[in-house]
């Protein structure tokens, strides 16, 4: 559908006689106007001419009109819009709006494919411009202005479409989408960007079994401090939106005893063995709290390994926990492989019972542990109840601005940075099964301090130190004057930040208005995990602060259908 209007008559016609209306969101600028302009801007910004000539506004129009989100599809072309300029430029940061002669065929000198952008970002003679505020790319090649989609401005429109549930995505002219992958080296790089972004409404599919659920909704309780502010109780444990519920955490001494951190927090996990009826599974979280060389020489003893089993099963039985976490990755090493893989065998052992269901094993990394197949036995992992993926901050390094556990890779000066979706592709090729990962979602923000204001980004300098944020605060955090959220559609975080100097990482309560139709669950489902969890309980808002009810981002990951 192109860009004119219909009567409301019309309107209720389609939608009673049509399954999907595939809206022409590829043709929104023109190769025959005298200017240039880009045909596909997902956005509206300073530099577009007319703003509703953006996919966001043109869709929006269509939904309005009465049409149904869910029969709307957006339309993606792999072929380039290629104008001359009237006089070569040789520098602007003008990308449209710039006087261009108006073309009504195809000329010979023009770029007509992604082979021939790729092949046109090497020459010397070449200038690619991202326009951030229209997650859109442009090329200026000689006297030749360009207009595209590259992979990156493709992933967005997919993610974008998925998360405000529309039917889909049309690619258009796949004959230029370098299917013979002679540049870039591999074929169809526009389509492959939608197929890895792209999720539809689905729905958990849920099992009989009595032992666990096949999709589950694990949510992490940490055991609160004497003096923390706005604890939560233990009796304020929402059990019924959770599968499970992890309690953070125990640790694992040199000497093979198991302690709680505190008098305290051993006084609240007795509460919740008392809350022992109102869940299925409780699981308690054990840190390692012990040197590398200490862990090594724990792992080479077979009687301190064995002590070690029987200590956790006792400890287990003794706070009626149903199953263990085990979160001790920054130890093991290829020295401790095979030692390690021989203590969860008889950590497994120890948790049979005479009941129906045994206690559980599982284990957690961070997306940094790329590599599992160099220091763990794939096999046992595949045995375990549930490999759990935790929630991460990008760069790695600390005097830089950080994101949140990124769905899909940031680009930061043209690397390509981890990731939850290239973490669990590279899981996958170490042949961990998908069904084992459960997929844990961050519910508190990080605050930085950048060193230059006006310098912001991803990655951009800060201080080293950092501050955790909860949902109560950072609702007042984002209320402050000068202060301006950004979503990263391709990678799908959030950030803000002040003219203050304040950076932050989040996943608010504002972003969770369009994670109502999570976009993490039905990747999760997508991909065929064994489910999400929340990180943590105690900072969702437990209190309901901010005006979203009380635990919103728990809320927004426990509806079972999307």
């Amino acid at each position: 559908m192109g860009c004119y209007k219909e009567s409301n008559k019309m309107t209720g016609k389609w939608n009673s006689t049509t399954d999907l209306i595939i809206l022409q969101t590829h043709r929104l600028h023109s190769s025959r106007e005298a200017f240039s302009g880009h045909h596909s801007p997902m956005f509206a910004g300073p530099a577009i001419q007319d703003s509703r000539m953006t996919v966001e506004s043109f869709v929006r129009s269509w939904i309005y009109r009465g049409v149904p989100r869910e029969k709307l599809v957006v339309s993606v072309t792999s072929v380039p819009t290629s104008v001359t300029l009237n006089q070569e430029l040789p520098f602007t940061d003008k990308v449209f709006g710039i006087p261009v002669i108006p073309s009504l065929l195809t000329l010979g000198n023009h770029i007509l494919s992604q082979t021939e952008i790729c092949e046109a970002v090497k020459s010397n003679n070449s200038r690619v411009l991202w326009i951030e505020e229209s997650g859109v790319p442009a090329l200026f090649h000689g006297s030749v202005f360009v207009a595209f989609d590259n992979e990156k401005s493709a992933k967005i429109k997919a993610t974008w479409t998925s998360s405000n549930n529309l039917a889909g995505v049309a690619i258009h002219g796949l004959p230029q989408d370098n299917p013979n992958a002679d540049c870039p080296d591999r074929p169809f790089p526009i389509l492959q960007s939608i197929v890895d972004a792209q999720v539809c409404t689905l729905c958990a599919v849920m099992n009989q079994s009595k032992c666990s659920s096949s999709f589950q909704v694990v949510c992490d309780y940490r055991l609160p401090a004497l003096d923390e502010a706005q604890r939560l109780d233990a009796s304020k444990i929402p059990f019924e939106l959770c599968t499970e519920v992890v309690v953070e955490h125990a640790v694992i001494d040199a000497n093979a005893t198991v302690r709680f951190p505190s008098e305290e927090q051993r006084d609240v996990a007795k509460q919740l063995s008392g809350l022992r009826s109102n869940m299925k599974n409780m699981v308690i979280s054990l840190r390692c709290g012990m040197e590398k060389g200490e862990f090594v020489q724990f792992m080479l003893s077979r009687a301190k390994r064995m002590k070690l089993a029987a200590t956790i099963r006792s400890f287990m039985d003794e706070f009626s926990f149903g199953g263990v976490e085990l979160r001790c990755a920054d130890l093991v090493t290829k020295i401790t492989k095979l030692q390690f893989a021989h203590f969860l065998r008889l950590l497994k052992k120890e948790m049979k019972t005479k009941e129906e269901c045994d206690k559980t094993v599982s284990i957690r990394f961070s997306a940094w542990h790329t590599n599992l197949r160099a220091n763990y036995d794939i096999t046992l992992l595949n045995s375990l109840h549930r490999v759990v993926l935790e929630p991460f901050s990008v760069p790695l390094f600390s005097d830089g601005a950080f994101v949140h556990s990124p769905l899909f890779p940031v680009d930061i000066s043209n690397k390509s940075i981890t990731s939850i979706d290239s973490a669990i592709r590279d899981w996958e090729r170490s042949g961990l099964m998908p069904s084992k990962i459960l997929l844990l979602i961050p519910s508190y923000g990080m605050e930085q301090s950048l060193l230059n204001w006006t310098d912001i980004g991803i990655g951009r300098p800060t201080e080293k130190e950092y501050s955790i944020i909860g949902q109560a605060e950072l609702c007042q955090r984002l209320k402050y004057t000068g202060t301006i959220r950004q979503t990263h559609w391709d990678s799908m975080t959030v950030n803000a930040f002040s003219t203050s100097g304040r950076w932050i990482s989040i996943d608010d309560q504002q972003s969770v208005k369009y994670k109502r139709r999570s976009f993490h669950m039905r990747y999760a489902l997508r991909e065929g995990l064994a489910g999400v969890g929340l990180m943590s309980l105690n900072e969702d808002d437990h209190m309901g602060a901010c005006g979203s009810g009380v635990f919103p981002i728990l809320r927004s990951i426990s509806v079972r259908c999307r």
